[in-house]
């Protein structure tokens, strides 16, 4: 049998390992890349390829690319999972936070995809983008939303620029999961600069956010088993959503303007009554 070959960003976190694991068992070789040390029990699996990356580092991009050269000369997919999360109004950004975001969550895709695309296409492969709930409705203050509603567009164009080519690109929406990312998430909500214009909304948000990631119960294996179900299927939509929030999928059903009309109204009233 024909030995298949996947490179996953990302592959330290929660989604990432338990993919890895999952990929394995599956039968397929994984390079498992990312910025952070990969844990030894997923280093020392038989058929991992630990690669170390920062996906917004072009030299890093390029050693990962003489890595995969090292083994074989086709991959059979793509799984960008490496993202950044951080929450802070645009109109009052730190330039660097907001570089940081889109670079992470945007830019180092388009690197790492460009880059690995000539095996990706030897193999025939497919691309899988995980993105998140948050693209779906776009939200004041939400700049992570906003860093993934781009990804989201990124996602759609590659898609056709590939399907030109006889190959597949799909997005994944990821609802909440219990996952270290969801701690850094909580993190971030949790650091409110008192100066801001939007300091009461902010806390408001903060509130209700970590409230819904306590409740967050489904597991990093629920994501592993939808991302390789995608990856080998036959005839994958275009768009997945999983675990999506209640919230999230009935706002993305409004007509734009009536959800931007209500959501703008609501906050406005939250942050009278903040004050």
């Amino acid at each position: 049998m024909k030995k298949r070959y996947i490179f996953i960003t990302g592959a330290a976190g929660g989604f990432g390992r338990a993919t890895t694991r999952l990929l394995i068992d599956t039968g397929f070789h994984v390079f498992a890349a990312d910025i952070n040390p990969l844990p030894e029990e997923i280093r020392q699996i038989e058929g991992v390829t630990p690669v170390r990356i920062d996906v917004t580092d072009i030299g890093d991009v390029n050693k990962a690319v003489e890595v995969v050269k090292g083994v074989t000369g086709c991959l059979d997919g793509l799984v960008n999972i490496a993202a950044l999360f951080d929450q802070f109004p645009l109109a009052e950004a730190d330039p660097q936070a907001f570089e940081a975001l889109i670079r992470t969550n945007l830019t180092g895709a388009q690197n790492i995809t460009s880059a690995l695309f000539p095996f990706l296409y030897a193999g025939k492969g497919r691309i899988v983008n995980l993105s998140s709930q948050s693209a779906l409705v776009p939200m004041p203050l939400m700049s992570y939303g906003f860093s993934k509603k781009i990804f989201d567009d990124w996602n759609t164009h590659l898609r056709m620029e590939l399907a030109l080519l006889g190959m597949k690109v799909i997005v994944i929406r990821a609802g909440g999961h219990k996952t270290p990312f969801l701690d850094r998430s909580a993190e971030v909500l949790s650091k409110i600069d008192e100066s801001s214009k939007y300091a009461g909304l902010m806390r408001y948000a903060r509130d209700k956010g970590l409230k819904m990631l306590v409740e967050v119960k489904n597991t990093p294996e629920s994501m592993a088993h939808a991302i390789v179900k995608v990856l080998t299927a036959r005839h994958p939509k275009k768009v997945y959503n999983v675990n999506v929030d209640t919230v999230f999928r009935v706002l993305s059903w409004l007509p734009e303007g009536l959800r931007e009309r209500l959501l703008v109204s609501h906050l406005k009233k939250q942050m009278t009554s903040l004050k």
